[in-house]
């Protein structure tokens, strides 16, 4: 294994704080680490994955938000370069982007309670134009599972461009197969029709990728984000380190984003850094001031689901199957307190190559800002969610 040693995690000198003034104290010692020490164990778990590495950032009462570092990574591009790993170092933060991608939709179009006809007025048939903008955003969009194959739009929808997908959307006025908020699924294609209608397009001929790029720059400067946050573009590939794939045990050389479909921009496409996720976290958890209201409406009011609708080989029946309850509000999900010791939001993501988690205390309705909020990144598949999640139970209400 190459570059940081087991031994060189990110401590005391090294822990990067994100206001001048950290705390040095026994509770903030104490954080750095379990953080470190489920890095450590993560790299030392997969001897097999040479290039690995995880960055995880901590928010927790009593300090800063601080930023922890394991592994050395190689450039996607080029294995014989090594890529640094710090605070700035892009990752593809899969559906993460997701609760992006809700933000933005409020901060462009505002109410939730308006039918997605009316925001994106493109001549989308009648049962898809009478779709609840809450219900897209909420996982019941009434369209099938499509996070693993079979993936019921491939063969059926034409997703080259935003004109042959209105087209092919006509020529389904059954879609989508269930009634929304029938029952629970996993759509990207769900999110990927939200992300246009935050763009609030008007016309086929309006370009998508340059409006999306602008939506998330201006978050970003209300936010304080970097301009590294953005969605994936071929430039980003020069920029990445190289990630595992599923089957991998050698990082792939290929562009990991590049087969995005236009619609799945919403979805899953953005590329961010360990700094951003930290601040968006912060920010999410109500520790920056800004938006509190918005946050109270984007995580408060979950809708329960005790349905499912799977994957699906083209376009069938609305065919569901019973489930333990699942609860979710504009792209988070509402995890069991059971689960983790207290009430919890959660959102993870995993696309070709990279992972992410990030989990917060419900802070909703108590008067202060979350306690404790975590953020895991990885260029391995599941990596960053069994860290964010093992650093988070080591953590809450310590």
């Amino acid at each position: 294994m190459t570059g940081l040693s087991r031994g060189r995690f990110l401590r005391a000198a090294g822990a990067m704080a994100l206001s001048a003034g950290a705390v040095r104290g026994g509770a903030v010692e104490a954080r750095e680490d379990v953080a470190a020490r489920i890095a450590d164990a993560a790299i030392r778990a997969h001897p097999e994955l040479e290039h690995l590495a995880i960055a995880v950032g901590v928010v927790a009462r009593g300090g800063p938000g601080r930023l922890y570092f394991a592994g050395a990574p190689v450039a996607a591009r080029n294995h014989a370069q090594p890529r640094a790993l710090n605070a700035t170092t892009p990752f593809l933060i899969g559906s993460i982007t997701k609760v992006f991608t809700t933000r933005i939709y409020a901060m462009r179009q505002g109410s939730f309670e308006r039918r997605l006809g009316e925001v994106l007025p493109l001549g989308l048939p009648e049962r898809l134009a009478a779709v609840p903008v809450r219900a897209l955003a909420n996982y019941g969009s009434g369209f099938p599972t499509d996070n693993h194959p079979p993936i019921w739009w491939r063969g059926t929808l034409d997703v080259a461009s935003l004109p042959a997908l209105v087209a092919s959307l006509r020529a389904h006025p059954d879609l989508p197969p269930c009634a929304p908020e029938a029952a629970y699924s996993y759509s990207n294609f769900a999110f990927g029709l939200l992300g246009l209608a935050a763009l609030g397009l008007t016309d086929l001929a309006h370009p998508v990728a340059p409006e999306a790029h602008a939506a998330v720059a201006a978050l970003g400067r209300r936010l304080g984000l970097s301009a590294a946050t953005a969605p994936w573009t071929a430039a980003s590939a020069e920029l990445l380190p190289a990630g595992y794939t599923q089957t991998g045990l050698v990082p792939q050389r290929d562009d990991y984003g590049a087969p995005n479909w236009l619609v799945l921009g919403g979805g899953g496409n953005l590329v961010s850094t360990p700094a951003d996720m930290l601040t968006w976290l912060a920010y999410n958890m109500g520790r920056t001031g800004t938006d509190e209201a918005v946050l109270v409406e984007a995580q408060s009011a979950p809708i329960t689901f005790r349905r499912r609708l799977g994957p699906m080989r083209g376009v069938g029946a609305c065919t569901t199957e019973p489930i333990a309850p699942i609860r979710t509000s504009l792209g988070w999900f509402h995890a069991e307190p059971s689960r983790f010791g207290v009430a919890t939001l959660t959102k993870n993501g995993g696309v070709k190559g990279f992972s992410s988690w990030m989990g917060f205390e419900d802070w909703v309705g108590t008067g202060s800002p979350s306690p404790l909020g975590v953020v895991a990144l990885a260029n391995a598949p599941h990596i960053a969610d069994r860290v964010g999640m093992r650093v988070y139970r080591s953590l809450v209400r310590r």
